[in-house]
């Protein structure tokens, strides 16, 4: 019988409450490893991306150092000798910074406030709510050690405030950033009353002046030791009985051999490297989604497209607003310097943060060993996915602002544009759609070389240009499938077809020769409409379109068995491109201008 998947569970005594029930994979041998760490070091700091198991790894450690040894029954920390259980017990201080609701410094000083008095009353201290979270987290910490000595203090998603304050105005971020700094220097100040400090989060801004004195913290998030703490091996999906049982009965579902599967799990969750020479990991919130989705036996999923609970667990909404923002800084790295050296190095600014470095830590990159060094890439197929997609809804949240702002004022867009392709101008149509294109950033402009093959250029702009056209209401189809092709765009009207091909970096007359070469109008010889041919070039670098050629070829006549107007009838475009370049401008010169 099939465990049951720990989904949604984040505390480690819910999960073990019961052993046998919950599947668990023991990684309470590098946990201990940490716990020692922490008991030696006064401050460590530990960064994972989201949906990483950092709460239940903090719940793990809140039980392991309140002694409560039973539930680790079955564990490498419950053999006997692994631990000291009568000399490591301590009273423990859990703070979760990322439960409240409103980002400004009063509704977080009140959280906070409330957070602490409901922990003090642990140790029968009744504290005065009404006072500032600076002064009642002196006041807890000397509680608890009053009543039962020096405790450990574990700090989850510490850095929640501040994220959440960078989408808010300048003033009110620097009071943010003011009360966290007090708040947290509580620790360094009251080190003599604490047995050990952890702090986990999705970033590094403990290394950003938060602390006075900030190299007091020790960083593992590079460390080695720490790569595999949170996530899941290759090894332990192969050698884990649990998740052995769970391939075994999701393959039965999906009618595929575990090898397949397991091929399959490995492009969509694993690759995640947090440290150099140390082997990817899954991400465990995605895989126990996936297979929460593959237990059911008329499960919908394939090996093609298996679940993406990355994505539905939340959006870069903090990225795209510092994207279109523009209080962000883009350069990734100096020429020379791998990735490693400069995530290591990088100054974590709270007030104008590296985009690159919180895409990073969020997850959205990962590094990745090359003949050059360390480089970031998207570390897994769900991954690429999620942040395509989320672009994608961006980019169309932000055309259906500009359609609504357009219809308010007449639809001079859409007008222009329409008349602009029914009049073959391509001048117009360059205008038109450039004005468009520059009226929201360009993303993949701003992320390092390693990842823009993923989501590249000349399918943003297509896909812009199309949603723009959508939003317009101009009847077009995206991608419409050919005998020997896809076409970019398909218009199709009452009185004519258009057919729109796009380039990046090229020229507009190659994306002409393609619509001419794999036949993309023949479809519609027997529509009686005639056929108009765009190709348009966009230039990545200005974030504009570079030319764009037409050309009209007519209705087509089935007598000739030719449209009325091919282009170039001594010249075929598939001849025309074999030719030295001085007998071959002359003929374009004069195609582009419609001669």
């Amino acid at each position: 019988m099939a465990l049951h998947l720990p989904y949604g569970i984040d505390e480690f005594p819910t999960m073990r409450a019961e052993p046998g029930r919950y599947l668990y994979v023991d990684k309470t041998e590098r946990i201990a490893a940490l716990a020692a760490q922490l008991l030696q070091v006064p401050h460590v700091l530990l960064a994972r991306p989201r949906r990483f198991g950092k709460t239940l790894l903090l719940s793990t450690l809140e039980s392991l150092f309140k002694g409560e040894k039973r539930l680790f029954a079955g564990t490498w920390l419950g053999q006997e000798g692994h631990w000291d259980w009568p000399h490591h017990t301590y009273p423990v201080l859990r703070l979760d910074m990322s439960v409240h609701h409103d980002p400004a410094r009063a509704g977080i000083e009140s959280h906070l406030a409330s957070h602490l008095c409901a922990l003090a009353r642990a140790f029968n201290a009744d504290l005065d709510e009404t006072l500032s979270p600076v002064v009642l987290l002196e006041q807890l910490i000397a509680a608890a050690y009053a009543a039962a000595g020096k405790p450990v203090v574990l700090i989850d998603e510490y850095d929640a405030p501040i994220t959440d304050a960078l989408e808010r105005s300048a003033a009110s971020r620097e009071n943010v950033l003011h009360l966290m700094k007090s708040f947290y220097r509580v620790l360094k100040r009251q080190g003599r009353f604490i047995q050990g400090v952890l702090m986990v989060g999705v970033t590094r801004f403990a290394r950003a002046g938060l602390f006075s004195g900030a190299n007091q913290f020790l960083d593992l998030t590079f460390d080695p030791q720490c790569n595999a703490l949170l996530g899941f091996t290759e090894d332990e999906l192969q050698q884990d009985a649990g998740l052995a049982r769970e391939i075994a009965l999701c393959a039965r579902n999906l009618g595929c051999s575990e090898r397949a599967l397991r091929a399959a799990l490995r492009d969509y969750y694993n690759g995640y490297q947090f440290s150099p020479k140390e082997e990817a990991v899954y991400n465990p919130f995605s895989l126990s989604a996936c297979f929460r989705e593959l237990r059911a036996p008329d499960t919908p999923w394939s090996l093609q497209a298996l679940p993406n609970a990355w994505s539905d667990s939340g959006t870069p909404s903090l990225l795209f607003h510092l994207w279109q923002s523009g209080d962000y800084v883009a350069k990734f790295h100096a020429q020379g310097q791998d990735a490693l050296s400069f995530l290591r190095e990088a100054d974590y600014a709270l007030t104008r943060p590296n985009i690159n470095v919180l895409m990073y830590h969020a997850g959205y990159f990962t590094l990745r060993r090359t003949a050059q060094g360390f480089q970031v890439v998207f570390p897994n197929k769900e991954v690429a996915l999620t942040f395509r997609q989320s672009i994608e809804r961006w980019r169309d949240d932000e055309i259906e602002g500009w359609h609504i702002k357009e219809k308010a004022a007449g639809r001079r867009g859409a007008s222009a544009l329409r008349n602009a392709l029914r009049a073959n101008d391509k001048e117009a149509v360059r205008a038109s759609l450039d004005d468009f294109l520059q009226r929201f950033p360009y993303l993949v402009h701003s992320l390092p070389p390693s990842v823009k093959n993923v989501y590249d250029y000349e399918l943003h702009y297509r896909h812009s240009v199309y949603a723009a056209l959508i939003a317009l209401e101009i009847p077009a189809l995206a991608e419409v499938p050919t005998a020997r092709g896809r076409i970019d765009i398909l218009i199709q009207e009452a009185d004519r077809i258009m057919i729109l091909e796009f380039k990046a970096n090229a020229t507009a007359v190659e994306a002409l020769r393609q619509v001419w070469d794999r036949g993309y109008a023949d479809p519609y010889r027997t529509t009686g409409l005639p056929v108009t041919a765009f190709g348009l070039n966009f230039d990545t670098y200005n974030r504009t379109i570079r030319d764009v050629a037409v050309h009209a070829l007519g209705t087509y006549d089935a007598q000739r068995q030719r449209w009325r107007n091919e282009p170039m009838e001594a010249c075929t475009l598939t001849a025309l491109s074999r030719m030295p370049a001085a007998a071959r401008a002359p003929i374009v010169a004069a195609w582009n201008s419609g001669a």
